[in-house]
């Protein structure tokens, strides 16, 4: 007859899951840090590992290739996005203003990471490549479609198509604002603001 295991034989399964979105968690923040601190190019796997506190190979685990850093941290501000519409003012809120609030939102969190400018700029090949191949945030489209039965937007045009416009204007203005350098020049919500703006008026019938 078997012994009956102890509390202490094997973690319990949500205990385990825990340490690893905590692990991913660590190497993720330990390789924005690197990043931001000396440049994409010049951070190491064992540098992010060490910083992190954890062998090489748990590094590579959980992030295979170092560009997978990037899309982590693209999907983490889809996943934002996803939650703000989940609020139940926002899903009230008049489509033309929700598409304001995801812009606006998006660049509150460039202006949160301020500090990664640099880095952005010369990683934007590589964050480019992966927004521009998993397309505009599903949430974009979906705005459009309720302003189009709202009757805000007129319905001969495409969803997919005006957020894919919407998504470009986005990814052209981040691009200028990761480069730029003067405090002067204006914020980054309010280029994109401004550009919606003019995006609008071609939706409204």
């Amino acid at each position: 007859m078997s012994a009956t295991p102890t509390p202490g034989d094997r973690a319990p399964a949500g205990r385990l899951e825990r340490r690893k979105r905590q692990t991913r968690q660590r190497l993720f923040t330990a390789a924005l840090e690197l990043f931001a601190a000396q440049g994409f190019d010049a951070t190491t796997y064992d540098e992010i590992a060490q910083r992190a506190d954890v062998a090489r190979q748990t590094a590579f685990n959980y992030f295979p290739r170092k560009e997978d850093f990037v899309r982590a941290w693209v999907e983490h501000r889809r996943e934002r996005l996803r939650q703000l519409l989940d609020e139940t003012a926002f899903q009230e809120a008049p489509a033309a203003e929700q598409l304001a609030g995801y812009l606006s939102a998006l660049a509150g969190f460039n202006a949160e990471e301020r500090h990664l400018r640099a880095t952005l700029a010369v990683t934007l090949p590589v964050s480019m490549d992966m927004m521009f191949g998993e397309g505009p945030p599903e949430v974009f489209a979906a705005s459009i479609r309720l302003g189009q039965r709202n009757g805000e937007f007129g319905t001969e045009v495409d969803p997919e198509v005006a957020a894919e416009v919407i998504f470009d204007s986005y990814l052209c203005a981040l691009g200028r604002w990761a480069r730029q350098d003067t405090p002067a020049s204006p914020s980054l919500e309010e280029t994109l603001l401004a550009k919606l703006t003019v995006i609008l008026r071609g939706l409204t019938p």
